[in-house]
């Protein structure tokens, strides 16, 4: 398990590397004009697949990190998990904000200014309401 989760500390470290680029990328030729309208908008929605998946990976390591020591001081794993509810553990909060965050900011990005509105009540759904539940007695 110890060896699944260094894996996935670095497909999170390569994807938020190459989607950081891609932005900027994008936003080099955004500035300098060069190629169609639609070209930086295809760099950023790539890079945004790459930012995604960072988001997504550092979940999966919150999920799957270890609950615990044993006696002789070994980590205690459970079963691997592709998703969970965990609201009471802050590592999985904070890993759900951040990739809630990635994608809001893809979907706000990708949706164009038509959806301005869209985008502000996203944002107050991320930013407010999903911490507040997390933070709130079961």
């Amino acid at each position: 398990m110890a060896r699944r989760l260094r894996a996935l500390n670095w497909i999170a470290a390569v994807a938020f590397t190459i989607g950081g680029s891609l932005f900027a990328a994008g936003a080099a030729v955004a500035q300098l004009g060069s190629g169609a309208d639609l070209t930086p908008a295809c760099i950023y929605f790539a890079g945004g697949v790459f930012f995604n998946t960072g988001g997504y990976t550092a979940l999966l390591q919150a999920i799957n990190s270890p609950r615990g020591l044993a006696g002789d001081g070994s980590p205690v794993y459970e079963r691997w998990r592709w998703w969970s509810y965990e609201p009471e553990r802050i590592e999985w909060v904070s890993a759900l904000t951040l990739f809630a965050g990635t994608i809001g900011r893809w979907w706000t990005t990708s949706a164009g200014p038509t959806t301005r509105g869209g985008a502000k009540a996203l944002w107050t759904i991320f930013i407010i309401i999903l911490p507040a539940s997390a933070c709130s007695p079961t």
